[in-house]
């Protein structure tokens, strides 16, 4: 299932490799997700005691 977020990281991959045909490599936006919500989690994390990131 593709989603809103995947669209837009596919759509940044093919502006910043100026090909309309790229996509990700198997495994690669999983890792990117996963990534994305371990900052996801330590952003909350901070917030709630107060830290700005």
């Amino acid at each position: 299932m593709t989603t809103n977020l995947q669209e837009q990281g596919l759509l940044l991959l093919r502006q910043a490799l100026d090909n309309s045909t790229a996509d990700f490599r198997p495994g690669q936006w999983e890792a990117i997700e996963e990534l994305l919500k371990v900052r996801s989690r330590y952003s909350l994390s901070n917030a709630l005691v107060g830290v700005k990131v």
